[in-house]
């Protein structure tokens, strides 16, 4: 059976971002001492809808991140000093301290990375207010898709930004930092092998940036696969340490919170949003910080672990006396 690159073409605003995980044997006590000593920066920025908002919402929201960024440079520089710290007193822990500072200096940069591309595309929706989007004129043929397919991949999602000059032509690609050179090269060679009529405005023809998402799949293969969940590896006592961390000894409620977990490949939680309330956005905090210390088994498709959405997680938040 022939390979095939099915392309899905739509305006959306919402990059994927995938973080590097660090080993599930690494202590609760370890990472505990880490956020003590540093602060992990506060994410809650209101990004606003840019096809929408005012220029003063717009320069709020850039200014907040301005703030996030060097919070997050700040953070960075704090975990490395509390490494240092940590391998005077346990040299012998240097291959794991070492991996949890890893991990934990990478999930703010990766999270830093995620709230600039929504800031950016956000700007971009602002200043394109009034113009039509550019229209695909047709889908490349079968002879194109079997060209570019990378062979080593047998089922991926890859969501580009791609700049659209007033001709037509695509000037420039942005692609997600954890693509593979083969992947790079086919998906230049799919976006390159498109027609596309260019973004108008008042009827003339200008440059704009939309999303790109490209489907690479086998679709014999798709029918026939299952995917392996996510395991949760963190038992409770990990979780009661960590609760420590998360919550104030000043906060008295508590509540159950179901969450919505975005699980990388690496077993790390690089995304959570609250499916069911406590209630409590305080007690909603408590238990979307607590998923920073979630270590899973990774999802499993066709031999190949990959990145997964929607993965389940009720946590109960002990209210304290």
């Amino acid at each position: 059976m022939n390979a095939a690159a099915l392309l899905l073409w739509t305006l959306v605003t919402s990059p994927a971002v995938s973080a590097e995980a660090g080993s599930a044997s690494d202590t609760a006590e370890a990472r505990n001492a880490f956020g003590l000593a540093c602060k992990m920066p506060s994410t809650q920025l209101a990004i606003p809808d840019g096809s929408k908002a005012t220029e003063t919402e717009m320069r709020q929201a850039q200014d907040a991140f301005r703030e996030f960024d060097a919070s997050v440079t700040a953070y960075s520089t704090c975990l490395a000093r509390e490494l240092s710290r940590q391998l005077e007193a346990r040299p012998e822990d240097r291959e794991s301290l070492e991996s949890i500072r890893a991990d934990l200096n990478d999930a703010a940069i990766a999270e830093a990375e995620r709230l600039a591309a929504e800031i950016n595309w956000a700007v971009r929706a602002y200043r394109s207010r009034g113009q039509v989007p550019p229209r695909l004129r047709g889908l490349p043929d079968e002879r194109v898709q079997e060209r570019c397919y990378p062979r080593s991949i047998e089922r991926m999602d890859v969501r580009v930004y791609v700049m659209v000059a007033a001709t037509g032509a695509v000037e420039q690609i942005e692609m997600p930092p954890n693509l593979t050179e083969e992947m790079r090269a086919a998906v230049r060679c799919i976006v390159g092998s498109l027609q596309l009529d260019p973004a108008t405005r008042d009827g003339r023809a200008e440059a704009s940036w939309v999303t790109l998402p490209i489907r690479f799949a086998r679709p014999e293969d798709d029918l026939n696969a299952t995917l392996q969940p996510a395991r949760l590896l963190t038992g409770e006592p990990d979780l009661a340490k960590a609760m420590g961390h998360c919550r104030s000894a000043k906060m008295k409620e508590g509540g159950d919170v179901k969450l919505s977990l975005t699980v990388s490949k690496k077993g790390r939680v690089v995304g959570a949003q609250v499916a069911v309330s406590s209630g409590s956005r305080k007690v909603d905090d408590v238990a979307r910080c607590l998923t920073r210390w979630l270590r899973y088994e990774p999802a499993v498709y066709r031999g190949q672990r990959v990145d997964v959405k929607m993965v389940w997680w009720t946590v109960t938040i002990p209210p304290q006396p």
